[in-house]
């Protein structure tokens, strides 16, 4: 991974965790939102606030998460795309989404 990040992940805080499910658990319990990014979302991610505290929960490309994992999500939203593009590999909605909120952050 450090390797394909091409110099970015000594600006990144990356926890190694064992159990996905309990973490996310757990941080629910301390106030954060958990995301999860799914092609059935409920709304466009551009049309969330972003504020406080969230989770990016992304799944795998044509699988989705799985569906022990969803259920820690307090919102299901997408990335509104071309009707004849069902997912984006993970790298791609995951650079879409980091840009987003880069370009908000800088914003306000």
């Amino acid at each position: 991974m450090y390797k394909s990040a091409s110099g970015c992940m000594e600006h990144l805080n990356i926890f190694q965790v064992s159990n996905i499910n309990s973490t996310l658990k757990n941080l629910r319990e301390r106030n954060f939102w958990v995301y999860g990014f799914d092609a059935r979302g409920d709304k466009d991610f551009t049309e969330v606030k972003w504020e406080g505290k969230n989770v990016l929960l992304f799944g795998s490309e044509g699988f989705g998460m799985r569906e022990h994992t969803g259920k820690y999500a307090d919102f299901f939203v997408k990335i509104d795309m071309n009707k004849d593009i069902e997912s984006l590999n993970i790298s791609n909605s995951a650079a879409i989404v980091f840009h987003h909120l880069s370009y908000l952050k800088k914003k306000s």
